[in-house]
């Protein structure tokens, strides 16, 4: 190794500050893991609030979704009263395909989001230790995550150190909030403190009319957009 390149190494090993033990630490920037420590890079404050904001806009908004079933009744009351409203303009067919295409690709809190990536991390490493599987690898692997974003400040943090071991592992983008991050990302989902949510990708071989490829694609927009503020995130030390 030449000594420009052992300087550069010695350089990032001190940035990456480690607790004296992995118990001690108090949040899931940094996680211990079967193959070493991983550090999930958190987003910054201004990074956090655009996600957010888009999240807002284009998930939220356009499938008019909400956790709170109070929330969904208002809706339905504002709908009902505007006529000239936009809602009122997407027939009820468009609707079951606008939350058919949500369901397909969106999973909301620990143990839908956990059962996920377990249920991925399973098939993928039954996949490469089976050598006869070859051209129907992705029927095999299923649902597939294609976007995690986390909040930083999950309480105790171990509920969620799976998580970015689990993506480091399957290469999987994961988005770390700063701040009170649980909270807001409950707000936005129209619901109580929300750790995590995940997205999944779009199914190969699925069938879509002119309806859900127009909601694929605002799911694919946010996706794209989301995965570019992505920091040098999850790393293996």
């Amino acid at each position: 190794m030449s000594d420009h390149k052992r300087k550069q190494s010695k350089r990032k090993n001190k940035n990456v500050i480690f607790p004296t033990r992995l118990i001690d630490n108090e949040s899931v920037e940094l996680v211990s893991s079967p193959t070493g420590p991983v550090q999930t890079l958190s987003l910054s404050q201004i990074d956090k609030e655009i996600i957010l904001d888009r999240l807002r806009k284009e998930i939220v908004d356009n499938f008019k979704f909400s956790l709170s079933p109070e929330n969904n009744r208002s809706r339905k009351r504002v709908r009902s009263d505007n006529v000239a409203s936009e809602d009122s303009c997407v027939d009820g067919g468009d609707k079951e395909v606008m939350k058919t295409v949500l369901k397909s690709r969106f999973r909301v809190g620990i143990n839908s989001c956990t059962r996920t990536l377990e249920r991925f991390f399973h098939n993928h490493h039954a996949i490469h230790q089976n050598n006869s599987i070859e051209n129907n690898e992705h029927v095999a692997l299923g649902l597939q995550p294609d976007l995690v974003i986390l909040a930083r400040d999950i309480r105790p943090p171990n509920m969620l150190a799976h998580v970015p071991h689990f993506c480091n592992l399957l290469k999987i983008p994961i988005l770390l909030l700063p701040g009170r991050a649980s909270t807001d990302i409950g707000k936005v989902l129209g619901g109580k403190n929300t750790s995590i949510v995940m997205f999944l990708k779009r199914s190969d071989g699925q069938i879509d009319d002119e309806v859900s490829i127009r909601y694929h694609r605002i799911l694919d927009s946010f996706l794209e957009f989301a995965k570019s503020k992505q920091p040098m995130s999850t790393t293996n030390s």
